[in-house]
């Protein structure tokens, strides 16, 4: 069976969240692992948007807005940050956050409308169900976002999401013995180290070490170290954009680069090579494609000994290097 995490968000995600809807009128969910909603940045009462959604809702069921969202929930662990149109009409975007190769939850904003006119086929359900007055009324109350601030918001939530990501505002509820492993790789991520050498670090078994893992994160050691070692390769690259493949892989215990490099592009989708040019096209890094990266912390449990569519100009269909953005087009 899957484990299913437990994420712990501090009190300062909630004044981030609070403070980006308040700045921008858009409104910052949180997903569980599972894909169940556990909050909203504000209450539903105060949403903008709640009106035509309502609407939205009343006319094709909730089912169809749910179906949207575990859609989107689903792409995003494999491209990241994924932006869409949802079939109502409106713009979400949705980017998966993870714990050293483990994943945590969702972050997802929403709704914006960035179309002129309400979609054809939903004007034409409406007018079937003789709502189309009402529901073309709640749609145009929306504020147009054109293409150029709509790039520009998204851009601002994959800076959020990270800076959740990288402060470690996010945990995961674990045992004690599963947070000293993962504290301890960490601090070690830069050797060759075993499971035996781990557990008897911990004074336990490879056997119950191994088991934990698989209960409590759903993965296991070599996975997860595996996602450390990538994890701070990318760091390293994005403090020390010149720093030789050769020389990231040294550094985070690979002793053959080339062996570095064909377990980087297995897990990323792309080279170690790609993700340093694209860093210096671009001078930064978004919010990581591929799991793990500059991942939050765990925070371990007092458990005894061992306690849609596609938004326009962001195609998603292949694995692209963090921060690509030179298939965004401008207004």
């Amino acid at each position: 069976m899957k484990a299913r995490l437990r994420a712990i968000l501090t009190d300062e995600v909630d004044e981030i969240f609070a403070e980006f809807t308040e700045c921008l009128g858009i409104r910052i969910s949180f997903f569980d692992a599972e894909g169940s909603l556990i909050k909203h940045s504000t209450d539903e009462t105060d949403c903008r948007y709640c009106n035509y959604c309502q609407l939205i809702r009343e006319l094709y069921g909730p089912e169809r807005c749910e179906a949207d969202d575990a859609s989107a929930l689903e792409r995003s662990l494999t491209q990241g940050m994924h932006s869409y149109t949802c079939h109502a009409g409106l713009v979400e975007s949705v980017v998966p956050l993870y714990a050293h190769g483990c994943l945590l939850g969702y972050a997802m904003i929403g709704q914006i409308r960035a179309q002129e006119e309400i979609p054809a086929h939903v004007a034409e359900d409406a007018r079937a169900a003789s709502r189309f007055p009402v529901l073309r009324k709640a749609f145009f109350e929306l504020e147009l976002t054109r293409q150029r601030r709509l790039d520009s918001i998204l851009g601002l939530f994959s800076v959020v999401a990270q800076y959740i990501v990288t402060n470690h505002l996010v945990s995961m509820n674990v045992s004690a013995l599963v947070a000293n492993a993962v504290n301890y790789m960490r601090e070690h991520v830069h050797t060759q180290l075993t499971t035996q050498e781990l557990a008897d670090q911990l004074a336990t078994s490879p056997s119950t070490l191994s088991h934990a893992f698989a209960r409590e994160l759903g993965t296991s050691f070599k996975q997860m170290f595996t996602e450390m070692k990538l994890a701070r390769a990318d760091e390293m690259m994005m403090e020390e954009p010149d720093i030789s493949v050769a020389r990231v892989a040294e550094r985070v215990g690979f002793d053959d680069p080339s062996h570095f490099s064909r377990m980087y592009k297995n897990r990323r989708g792309y080279p170690p090579s790609a993700f340093q040019d694209n860093l210096k096209k671009t001078g930064r890094a978004a919010i990581a494609v591929a799991p793990g990266v500059l991942a939050p912390e765990l925070d371990a449990r007092d458990n005894g000994p061992e306690a849609a569519r596609e938004v326009p100009g962001r195609d998603g269909n292949a694995a692209q290097p963090p921060g690509d953005q030179s298939r965004r087009k401008r207004a």
